[in-house]
């Protein structure tokens, strides 16, 4: 349910920038004299980076010249492979011997697993089911993470950082509800000139 949740939200977010924009041509559309629209060039390669990462990870952030980053994405997936792998296996290995234990409670077992009670295979069942679970999840918030990471990415590249750049920290007193006096801090950032 979080997952879907998340995706959700992913989603959301990059239609949200979708509307927008056409909402924004939509009036656009309503005055005399057609006027076309420039594409901001810079959301247009943030898109194009995201959409690189969705159809292969790592080859957006290979777009946006991080290579160091699609190594960490593969070896993350690598990982999370294994232990979807793995988890699987233990779950089929539990949900059989389970089953097994409950139509025949003789019923020899797997060596690895003969000596556990039924109520134990139960409980081990459901566990890897659950850790399996937890893993696909993780695979799927990598595969998200991994599309964010080269959509935002892009996005900073043409960020000005500027020498001119300053951030100030003061206290200061404000009246709150009723005149009581309450403290605080300001953090302004301001462009020197």
């Amino acid at each position: 349910m979080k997952c879907k949740s998340f995706l959700f939200l992913c989603f959301f977010v990059l239609a949200a920038q979708q509307s927008y924009a056409q909402s924004t041509d939509s009036t656009a559309a309503q005055d005399q004299t057609p006027k076309k629209k420039a594409k901001n060039p810079q959301n247009v390669a943030a898109n194009k980076a995201a959409l690189m990462s969705a159809i292969l990870p790592g080859l957006g952030q290979f777009h946006n010249r991080k290579y160091w980053k699609p190594p960490i994405i593969y070896i993350g997936a690598g990982v999370i492979t294994y232990f979807i792998i793995d988890n699987n296996k233990q779950f089929q290995l539990f949900k059989d011997g389970y089953n097994q234990r409950i139509a025949d409670p003789n019923a020899i077992l797997d060596p690895s697993i003969n000596g556990y009670s039924s109520d134990q295979l139960h409980t081990l069942r459901d566990q890897y089911h659950q850790y399996r679970d937890m893993s696909v999840v993780f695979g799927i918030a990598l595969y998200a993470l991994n599309i964010l990471d080269a959509y935002i990415d892009r996005h900073l590249m043409e960020f000005d950082v500027n020498d001119d750049l300053s951030m100030h920290v003061k206290p200061f007193l404000y009246t709150a509800n009723n005149h009581q006096f309450a403290s605080g801090l300001t953090l302004n950032f301001s462009l020197r000139k």
